[in-house]
């Protein structure tokens, strides 16, 4: 993906908030106190973040439905739309080339 297409479909570091229940700024977005620390995944889409407040690291990732998988974000929101309109495991799989155990994954933690 190019560097201004990436940009543009990015949440702004402000809306985040510390994943470190033990933080001081735990959960308060707009603190000013997360940074960018590095990238990762295929096409280092992926923001690794660090929270200057109590030096934590965790991915933008963290605690959403996205954390520690492999799909492609646009992938695995078109499932999670299917999921919510009720569409099965198998219709799912065959709409989208996904796997059926990728597919529960997200349905398990969808729910």
């Amino acid at each position: 993906m190019h560097q201004s297409a990436r940009v543009k479909h990015m949440k702004s570091v402000s809306a985040l908030s510390c994943s470190n229940e033990k933080c001081l700024d735990y959960g308060k977005k707009g603190s000013g106190n997360i940074v960018v620390h590095s990238r990762y995944g295929k096409h280092d889409e992926i923001r690794m973040l660090k929270c200057k407040t109590c030096g934590s690291y965790f991915s933008e990732r963290t605690n959403t439905a996205l954390y520690n998988g492999k799909l492609q974000k646009d992938k695995a929101l078109k499932i999670i739309y299917h999921l919510s309109k009720g569409c099965s495991i198998g219709k799912i799989n065959r709409l989208t080339g996904v796997s059926r155990d990728a597919i529960s994954r997200l349905a398990h933690i969808e729910r």
